[in-house]
């Protein structure tokens, strides 16, 4: 590399990296997925696991392909995904309404505050019984375990990110003669924006856990539903797949949310 005028080599710049950061990270998550595969197939071939509690990759691989060619299967996967999508969004409008509620109103707070902690201290588990009586053997019980259990991070969220509104700005803008509305639009949700989002990632992940849950506990049809059969019936790799599809299905929810978020809330990228 030339030197410049006083002697001195000019620092690299980035584009004359080798490697981007990101080109790093996805290395590194590549080769720490690797060095997983290989001390799986290792501790399989070497019996220091038995199969029956963990089949080796082929085998569970095999079984994806099973799984995913099988006829039945996408009726499932679509349940899955339409009780997650549907209580997500149940669980996200009724935070997000509730957090504007209580920040608006100390009565309300007041009011409502015991019965959120009792509701959220409440093993959510314990609710999948009692929602079945109520709403039957349907969607219906399973979108409500969902949003239950998807709720609360988004109202927490909302909430802190209301609470986290600067005083000075809300004075400055109430000194311009600005509306309680026009605080609310043009400054409250703008700064409580990146916490809703940060509260609707969780959620989206939550919401899959509560489905598959409800599923687990009594379905007619569902991943949950197809878990519960497999191990009734020792098929070991074929459940593995399946917590591999639902591990898939809750990656593409995050980054779904991720992708929505640096649209929405654009100026903190």
């Amino acid at each position: 590399m030339a030197a410049d005028g006083n002697g001195f080599a000019p620092e690299m710049t980035t584009s004359s990296r080798l490697l981007s950061p990101r080109a790093v990270d996805a290395l590194l998550t590549i080769g720490t997925l690797a060095g997983l595969l290989v001390l799986w197939y290792w501790a399989n071939a070497s019996r220091a696991v038995s199969s029956l509690l963990l089949p080796a990759p082929l085998a569970v691989a095999e079984g994806f392909i099973t799984l995913v060619t099988s006829s039945f299967f996408y009726g499932h996967l679509f349940a899955t995904a339409f009780e997650t999508i549907v209580g997500f969004a149940l669980a996200a409008v009724a935070g997000i309404l509730l957090a504007v509620a209580l920040s608006q109103s100390r009565f309300v707070e007041r009011i409502a505050q015991p019965y959120i902690v009792v509701f959220q201290v409440l093993p959510k588990v314990a609710l999948a019984p009692v929602l079945v009586i109520w709403l039957g053997f349907g969607f219906e019980s399973k979108i409500a375990l969902s949003a239950a259990i998807a709720f609360f991070p988004v109202l927490v969220n909302t909430m802190k990110g209301i609470e986290g509104v600067p005083a000075n700005a809300v004075r400055l803008m109430r000194s311009l003669a600005a509306s309680r509305r026009q605080v609310f639009t043009m400054l409250t949700v703008p700064v409580a924006l990146p916490y809703i989002f940060a509260g609707l990632r969780s959620a989206a992940t939550l919401a899959l856990i509560g489905a598959v849950v409800g599923e687990y506990v009594t379905a007619r049809e569902g991943l949950g539903k197809l878990l519960v059969t497999f191990s009734a019936n020792a098929q070991q790799p074929l459940v593995w797949a399946t917590t591999a599809v639902i591990g898939a299905l809750g990656l593409l929810l995050y980054g779904i949310m991720i992708l929505i978020s640096r649209r929405v809330v654009w100026w903190r990228a």
